[in-house]
């Protein structure tokens, strides 16, 4: 046990989907209404503003952003309770995705364009941390827990068990 080669692997930093530009199939069914084929939308990267045209048909979707064409196909399912669910094919390995990432010259799947979550690269005890925070900004409470009032419109039961949570996550977090 534990001989040459054999634990961890050291893995190279990958690049991370927030910090990459996507095309969400769900957003852009959302702007377009009233049989409207074409949107405009921004992004902010990197604190630049990157603005991008896009259109959408039956079967496929255009986006122009950045002075380059993109395509993708566009797939339709019937879902369970009789809707139709719309998503994009990745241009690389034909795997259904509701992103797709610009990556050079063409769009790809999170996997094929090789991106990571932030939250694989963390550890155990930073993930709770996250989670925390997350709670906190939920609960607008900052971290003064102790005089902290249940925000307006939310359900009392709700609050109590964010708090429950939330005090779960600093506790875990602190155990390591």
């Amino acid at each position: 046990m534990g001989g040459i080669g054999s634990g961890r692997r050291r893995q190279q930093v990958q690049p991370l989907v927030e910090q990459s530009i996507g095309i969400d199939i769900r957003r852009v069914r959302s702007v377009l209404k009233n049989g409207a084929t074409w949107c405009t939308v921004k992004w902010v990267h990197g604190g630049l503003e990157t603005q991008g045209l896009v259109r959408l048909s039956e079967a496929r979707l255009w986006l122009v952003a950045v002075g380059q064409v993109f395509e993708a196909a566009v797939r339709q399912d019937q879902t369970p309770i009789g809707s139709i669910s719309h998503t994009l094919l990745c241009p690389s390995c034909a795997r259904s995705s509701y992103t797709l990432y610009m990556n050079g010259v063409r769009l790809e799947c999170r996997a094929c364009a090789g991106l990571a979550y932030r939250s694989q690269s963390l550890s155990r005890s930073d993930r709770q941390l996250l989670a925390a925070q997350k709670l906190v900004e939920r609960l607008q409470v900052g971290f003064d827990l102790v005089n902290a009032r249940r925000p307006k419109g939310m359900w009392r039961k709700t609050y109590l068990r964010l708090l429950w949570q939330l005090k779960a996550r600093f506790e875990r977090h602190r155990a390591g």
